[in-house]
């Protein structure tokens, strides 16, 4: 996604006072600057007497993608008469199904390491007889690996959370005989194997079939800074993509460098009113997203339920009856429960629609053949 190419102060600092100098009185919210409440909250000030460019950071925060949940959806409106209030469960009506999340350092699609376990590619391979290296799926994936380098954290999270929200989990292995000159041979393919091959086929599809809120944080000096998703915004699209849509979403949970994608499907929350505060309410979130299994469970069929709970502060201005509350600003909070100033979502995407284009980098991987070797796991339940 693209970055804000307007915040200049340096990244480490930026970092440390956001993390470290979370201690001015809370009381003092309503003193800060409004432009710079929803993204430094308690630590504004403090920015501010430090002589940190407080110029280029009011330009940042005027990028219109941060605001763009709220732009395009419309702002929150809580009734403050209707406090404490607890929301059903917002639920898209669906279930994600939990997957490996296949690290590009492992070797699973090209070279297995169990010899009981021959690699992904080379079984879709030998399932379809393809003895040409030309149009080797697993040569192909080979060559290209060779040339590449990974971090330990990137993996095929993104495309298994896309996958489990968009396609019908496989359910048993599917076992066929594959007959040569020589001999027959009889081909097992896992869950953990077709997991792998459905999930190959998720793994390029373009940005542009997904609505994107949030700015993706890379940790150079142009990038984006750890409160993007703004609370307001995050609030908001829970509210209109769980609440009225009924629709499951991709979330980037870690708002670091690291991208940790995981699908969330359901959601619910309590609100309830800040008695120095009558502008403001404080809000405890709950999402409800499939995890990644672990590595002794490659086969795993269901869901790992994971429950991930946020709180905030939502604020903004009174209508004229002193009834409403039209939410404008929102600030992590740390509490004796979780730091969701640290730990919040970076970014969410929405597939646009149901139907989706789905592609891989690999060209020798066809996706009708994917699905072929799928329908039989799904259709011997």
């Amino acid at each position: 996604m693209a970055q804000n190419s307007l915040l200049k102060v340096p990244f480490f600092l930026v970092l440390s006072l956001v993390l470290e100098l979370g201690a001015i009185p809370f009381a003092k919210a309503n003193s800060f600057i409004p432009e710079l409440f929803p993204t430094f909250g308690r630590n504004t000030k403090v920015l501010s007497r430090n002589g940190l460019l407080i110029t280029d950071l009011e330009e940042a925060l005027k990028d219109p993608k941060l605001r763009k949940a709220t732009r395009e959806l419309g702002q929150t409106r809580i009734d403050l008469q209707s406090l404490p209030f607890a929301s059903p469960i917002l639920d898209s009506g669906m279930v994600a199904w939990s997957s490996w999340w296949f690290p590009k350092m492992d070797t699973d699609f090209v070279n297995s390491k169990d010899a009981f376990r021959p690699a992904i590619l080379g079984k879709y391979d030998k399932f379809f007889n393809i003895t040409d290296k030309n149009k080797s799926a697993l040569n192909w994936e080979q060559e290209a690996e060779s040339r590449l380098s990974h971090s330990s954290w990137e993996g095929l999270c993104d495309a298994w959370a896309i996958a489990s929200i968009m396609h019908p989990e496989p359910q048993q292995p599917v076992q066929v005989e594959i007959k040569t000159q020589k001999e027959t041979q009889n081909l097992l393919l896992s869950i953990f194997d077709l997991k792998g091959l459905l999930v190959k086929t998720y793994e390029a599809i373009s940005e542009d079939q997904f609505e994107f809120y949030g700015e993706k944080f890379t940790a150079n000096v142009n990038g984006w800074i750890h409160p993007d998703l703004f609370p307001d915004q995050f609030h908001r699209i829970i509210e209109i993509y769980l609440g009225e849509q009924k629709k499951a979403f991709v979330m980037d949970r870690d708002p670091g460098v690291e991208v940790w994608s995981v699908p969330v499907y359901k959601a619910n929350y309590k609100l309830e009113a800040i008695p120095s505060r009558p502008n403001a309410v404080l809000v405890k979130m709950w999402l409800y997203s499939a995890g990644p299994v672990n590595g002794d469970e490659k086969d795993f069929v269901g869901t790992k339920e994971v429950i991930r709970e946020y709180h905030y502060v939502l604020s903004g201005d009174l209508d004229r009856t002193g009834r409403y509350l039209n939410v404008t600003r929102g600030e992590w909070l740390k509490t004796d429960r979780t730091d969701s100033r640290v730990n919040h979502p970076d970014f969410v995407f929405i597939p646009k629609s149901k139907k989706m284009k789905r592609a891989t980098y690999n060209p020798n991987l066809e996706i009708q053949k994917v699905d072929q070797i799928i329908k039989r796991s799904i259709n011997a339940q």
